[in-house]
């Protein structure tokens, strides 16, 4: 269940409020009308942030006692090899190649490529369509918190 709830935890700030905001009063709205974040966008950027959570679980390998004794024997050679050749970077390079060419370890861009395209499309479309900010919610205040986008205006 490891980070499936967490896209879930700013649909509910943004809609209904969290229990800290709560206690200290306050609430999120978007930046642009001083209202409510609207119910559509907050569900369009739940479905693009779940989306990523569930291709990084989907492509990430599962970690199991073969991957990790593969690991280990790859950081014990790759070790091995740096004492061989401390000076000799050709020679070094060439022997990693060659060790990483020759081993079952899983390609660290597949494991983290949902991830990132998740995020960073999901931070262009929240300044999109929802940038926030907190206010007060007895007062109408601004407070610090606001969207990466509203700092720079």
């Amino acid at each position: 269940m490891d980070g499936l709830l967490a896209p879930a935890t700013e649909l509910v700030r943004e809609q209904l409020r969290s229990p800290g905001q709560r206690l200290l009063a306050l609430r999120t709205v978007d930046r642009r009308s001083g209202r409510r974040v609207r119910g559509r966008a907050s569900l369009a950027l739940f479905a693009l942030a779940s989306g990523g959570v569930f291709a990084r679980r989907r492509f990430t390998p599962v970690d199991t006692p073969a991957h990790a004794r593969e690991r280990e024997r790859v950081r014990a050679e790759a070790d091995a090899i740096y004492r061989r050749h401390p000076d000799d970077v050709d020679a070094r390079q060439r022997e990693l190649s060659a060790l990483f060419e020759g081993s079952d370890t899983p390609n660290v861009m597949v494991a983290v490529l949902p991830s990132l395209v998740a995020g960073v499309a999901g931070a262009l479309l929240r300044r999109r369509i929802a940038p926030t900010v907190e206010i007060s919610a007895e007062r109408g205040l601004i407070t610090a918190r606001r969207s990466a986008r509203s700092r720079r205006a």
